[in-house]
């Protein structure tokens, strides 16, 4: 009873129990009462004595008079001894013949009747005798990460005595030596760790919206509104929760196709929080909606494979549940918006180092993507179990007169031509880096063309005042060109491009400098543009232009 005498001595008897506690609150959390703060149920095999125990703290800044108090093991109750416990101290219960051999470790409560405490879970509470209810775990066996310790000698331990409440996410195993840390901080102690709820899943069923959040929120999530935000409407909704899922449902219809905005607001844990994730009641999809339109399947060293998607409907796509080959694009609503592209693949950063033109608003990053050959193979696109489209490809459909075709992805030229169609996925341009990940393909426009030609931007190139520009359109496959500026004399300045491959439509710009990087002066120039292609059509181009400084 050491340790009663000097607490009774240095807490001037200040009760906390029943009181308001002015301006002594944390910015998010801190108990006047007691909390559950380690949990040793299955001892055996570990350092510490061999026997169950549980460890009180008093995170206020005051004594506090424990016989105010009960302790709940599931359905049974102990009451606790007249005893105070002082302000940041903590005070180890166990059976009453344990007690003992624990008292080393700490202040020591025995309890008459202390029950075996199950390994698999059970309910710990904190009673207090006016207010109820103060704190209370229910703790499982699965709240361990390591098997090992699952298997005993091991403590539970709480992370931050200043968060409110006890999901699992508020807990850990102790990785203290001695397999727990009776009488004293705790381990895993991290004063700012505070859980966040979030939401991991949306399921929509008819009218009825299902999410399952990342943390069982029976008693621990208040929700004071709910609703689909679009635009200047909203609709509440009602709301029901079961264990980590939460029911909503609108009070008033909604429409098809609308991207909503879904926002609760509430209190999880004595904390505010708001939950936002968008929501659409997709309307029916048919065959190739989306499409395949873009595969690089054989990439340089260190690049990553990458299949680019798009949504050539007049509706938003939700893109929840979708797979490419097997691989889930995402557990979660993501929209792609009418004439949009998404690009998949496994390094978005790496991807966007390749080919520095990429627009990856949209992109996808999975783990991995499809085996995808890097001579022939399949790519196929679901929606659930819908197969919206199907491309087989092989390193034939690139353009012939490629020297590597490493980094060279296929892309589509029509979207609303067939899939297989021979012909309708071609090399990208190499002056367009080689792939247009996220953007309109280099190869896009070929039917739209009724001659080969070349004109200029401008027939005077004023170059302090505006980009000056090529501009070529060919009706011709497998393009490949070569051009050149030349000054009034016939003589070369500058070579613009060597021998590559490009779409049907393009330009190529010019700075004005010669092969050297120097400044040319103000005069007449030509500009030449020879394309030709693997079946042996060559055309060549000039157009005179003056240069101005």
């Amino acid at each position: 009873m050491k340790w009663l005498i000097t607490i009774l001595l240095s807490c001037n008897l200040c009760f906390l129990v029943g009181c308001k506690m002015e301006n002594a609150l944390t910015e998010y959390y801190t108990s006047r009462h007691p909390i559950i703060n380690e949990v040793m149920t299955n001892p055996a095999g570990g350092k510490l004595p061999s026997h169950e125990w549980v460890e009180l703290y008093n995170p206020s800044d005051v004594a506090i008079q424990l016989s105010d108090y009960t302790f709940y093991y599931n359905n049974r109750s102990f009451a606790m001894p007249d005893l105070f416990l002082p302000a940041k101290q903590y005070v180890i219960i166990s059976s009453a013949s344990d007690a003992h051999r624990l008292e080393p470790y700490g202040n020591t409560i025995g309890l008459q009747g202390w029950p075996s405490m199950s390994n698999a879970g059970g309910r710990l509470c904190l009673s207090h005798d006016e207010l109820g209810s103060v704190d209370e775990i229910a703790y499982k066996s699965s709240w361990f990460d390591s098997a090992e310790k699952r298997r005993g000698g091991w403590s539970l331990e709480r992370i931050n005595p200043l968060f409110g409440c006890n999901p699992k996410h508020a807990w850990a195993e102790s990785v203290d030596d001695q397999g727990g840390t009776p009488g004293k901080q705790n381990s895993v102690h991290n004063a700012e760790r505070k859980p966040k709820l979030e939401i991991k899943d949306v399921q929509l069923e008819d009218e009825l919206i299902r999410l399952t959040l990342n943390i069982d929120i029976e008693g621990m999530l208040t929700i004071n509104q709910a609703s689909l935000n679009y635009g200047d409407e909203t609709i509440t909704l009602s709301t029901d929760a079961d264990g980590n899922m939460l029911l909503l449902k609108p009070n008033t219809s909604v429409s098809s196709g609308v991207p909503y905005q879904l926002v609760i607001q509430g209190a999880f844990c004595d904390q505010s929080v708001e939950l936002t994730t968008p929501i659409l009641w997709q309307s029916r999809l048919l065959f190739n909606d989306v499409v395949i339109n873009e595969i690089l399947f054989n990439p340089k060293s260190d690049v990553p494979r990458f299949v680019e998607i798009y949504n050539r409907s007049d509706q938003i796509v939700n893109l929840q549940g979708w797979r490419l080959g097997n691989r889930l694009l995402t557990f979660n609503p993501l929209f792609l918006r009418p004439k949009s592209y998404s690009v998949i693949t496994t390094d978005i950063e790496k991807l966007s180092a390749a080919y520095p033109s990429a627009m990856m608003e949209n992109a996808i990053e999975l783990k991995s993507l499809p085996s995808y050959n890097s001579k022939q193979g399949i790519v196929t696109l679901y929606n659930g179990e819908q197969l919206m489209d199907s491309l087989y490809y092989n390193e034939s459909m690139h353009q012939p007169l490629l020297r590597d075709e490493r980094g060279i992805s296929l892309e589509r030229k029509s979207p609303d031509k067939s899939t297989n169609e021979i012909g309708n996925f071609h090399s990208a341009s190499t002056f367009s880096e080689g792939a247009t990940p996220g953007y309109e393909n280099s190869q896009l426009r070929a039917g739209t063309i009724t001659e080969n030609r070349m004109f200029l931007s401008s027939r005077t190139y004023h170059v302090d005042r505006s980009p000056w520009f090529i501009h070529y359109d060919f009706i011709e496959e497998n393009a490949m060109l070569n051009v050149r500026i030349y000054d009034d004399k016939g003589r070369v300045v500058r070579h613009l491009l060597r021998n590559q491959s490009v779409g049907h439509v393009g330009k190529i710009g010019w700075d004005g400098k010669n092969d050297k990087e120097q400044n040319v002066k103000s005069g007449i120039y030509i500009a030449w543009l020879e394309m030709y292609n693997h079946l042996g059509t060559r055309k060549v181009f000039k157009e005179n232009f003056a240069l101005r400084r």
